[in-house]
């Protein structure tokens, strides 16, 4: 008999920002931006990982980023806070190699990041967290004009990995809050970058 196939589960749909379940453990998050005072492409680099993580520093605890000297790999380990921890969630870290990937000619610049445990033990402070089940998190964009992009964000969980429902729930809210918090500070930037 064949498996049935896995239809998308939309959490999020809002104008600027659609969140889903493709499939088991595989996330989507589209998301627009725009604003005339800033020039989209000079923000599409690893200083993006850093903005988010400032935005969102009551979802964060520390985060670490060593790019190469080219800008065009880094290392990433980013420590979530200890977020309902009276559930028995234990606090996690996610720990990332991650690749750009720059196509002028169609106007786009693509990350990839792939688990990377060695670097996250490294650079773990924290005793009880435990690193984030991600396998990969592969990140495109699309620059309409000067002043305008979207980002597709995919997390990939390693495959046997199970997210209980309340979980997902939390997960879903904590990504829907950070990146709406991201795009309307990337939207209210008034000078130019």
């Amino acid at each position: 008999m064949e498996k049935e196939k896995e239809k998308e589960k939309i959490f999020v749909n809002k104008p600027k920002l659609i969140i889903s379940r493709i499939k088991k453990n595989h996330y989507n998050i589209f998301m627009t931006v725009e604003n005339r005072n800033i020039f989209m492409e000079k923000i599409l680099n690893f200083n993006l990982i850093k903005v988010i993580f400032e935005v969102n520093k009551n979802y964060f605890e520390s985060c670490l980023l060593e790019e190469n000297e080219n800008g065009t790999e880094g290392d990433l380990y980013l420590l979530v806070k200890p977020l309902f921890k009276e559930l028995g969630v234990f606090q996690r870290y996610i720990s990332l190699h991650v690749t750009k990937h720059e196509n002028k000619q169609n106007g786009t610049i693509d990350f990839v990041g792939v688990s990377f445990p060695e670097y996250g033990k490294k650079n773990n402070q924290c005793k009880k967290a435990m690193m984030a089940p991600i396998k990969e998190m592969p990140i495109s964009s699309q620059i309409y004009n000067a002043h305008k992009m979207s980002l597709t964000i995919q997390i990939i969980l390693e495959d046997d990995f199970e997210i209980p429902t309340l979980l997902e729930k939390i997960f879903i809210n904590l990504l829907k809050d950070s990146y709406l918090k991201t795009i309307d500070f990337l939207e209210k930037i008034s000078r130019q970058l």
